[in-house]
């Protein structure tokens, strides 16, 4: 992952350093075609479409392809480059100026699309496709925080995700930015820990004897366990957030913006846990984090219907 090498391959085999290429991927998948019959062919996220664009231009087809979205990349994209205020965003523009092309092209050959919710299928599916479905993402993770955890406020809040996908980082600096400070000034024990993947300099530049980043670790469990709340301040991108769900199922209750539930309507996520502007978003750390009671019967609640809802005894 990453490298000089493999962005310069990227671009000059597809074009788009958001795709994925491997030759000897391609070759494996080739042959794989060529060995066995297939009913079935599942493209899964867009940035592998190049190594199977060849198999869905087939002129004839004996399988049905299904287009797996983890979520609209041109929408991303464009988030992406409206954020981007640099001398970067023209390079960025560059080498993925065919996203939406690509994102067209594949919807175009697949028969059906399957997404991680519904605001996503609406926005991709296309007259020609059938039987296409939303897709719920669920692990039953088992609890890491539990209710005696919970007495014990840390005043720890806990940032989880790639640190190097736009609307994390935005979401980063909105908080740090318009949140934080407030609830400092409320309580000035709290602290922010930043953890994830691949952290950009604009987010390890962040660290202070208040805010603590650790990339590439090899569990998130251990700072679940010592915070008290997880932390969403995302406004952007589009997919569901698995967070959500891995951080309710382990034991750790979130303050989240409404736009990191959608597809999770089912769970009837609310206030305090759920805001609307950063006034409430500070506000709810200190409503939920107070109460014992309010915790341990989000937790319980919560992970019964996500249980519930998923079969899951």
């Amino acid at each position: 992952k990453g490298g000089i090498t493999n962005k310069i391959t990227k671009i000059l085999f597809t074009k788009n350093l958001l795709q994925d290429y491997s030759g000897d991927m391609k070759k494996a998948l080739k042959k794989e075609i060529e060995k066995e019959d297939y009913d079935i062919v599942l493209v899964d996220h867009l940035r592998s479409f190049s190594v199977s664009k060849w198999l869905l231009k087939k002129k004839k087809k004996n399988f049905e392809t299904i287009y797996m979205a983890h979520n609209v990349e041109s929408i991303n994209l464009k988030e992406k480059l409206e954020h981007i205020k640099n001398k970067n965003k023209g390079l960025l523009r560059l080498v993925t100026n065919n996203t939406l092309g690509l994102e067209e092209e594949l919807l175009s050959l697949c028969d059906t699309v399957w997404t991680l919710n519904n605001n996503d299928l609406i926005k991709l599916t296309r007259s020609h496709h059938k039987n296409n479905k939303v897709v719920k993402p669920f692990f039953p993770w088992d609890l890491v925080k539990t209710n005696d955890d919970l007495k014990v406020n840390s005043k720890q809040l806990l940032i989880l995700g790639s640190l190097n996908w736009y609307p994390n980082i935005k979401g980063i600096m909105h908080f740090v930015n318009d949140i934080f400070p407030s609830v400092l000034k409320r309580d000035p024990e709290y602290k922010l820990c930043i953890v994830g993947q691949y952290p950009t300099k604009e987010v390890l530049d962040l660290k202070s004897d208040k805010i603590k980043v650790f990339s590439n670790v090899e569990s998130v469990n251990p700072f679940i366990e010592d915070s008290d709340l997880l932390v969403i301040p995302n406004r952007s991108g589009t997919g569901s957030k698995i967070k959500v769900i891995e951080s309710i199922m382990k034991g750790l209750p979130i303050v989240a913006y409404e736009d990191n539930v959608i597809g999770y309507e089912e769970y009837h996520l609310t206030y305090p846990f759920i805001v609307n502007n950063e006034e409430e978003f500070s506000e709810a750390i200190f409503t939920v984090n107070n109460d014992y009671d309010l915790k341990s019967g989000f937790i319980k609640a919560k992970r019964n219907s996500m249980k519930e809802f998923n079969n899951i005894l």
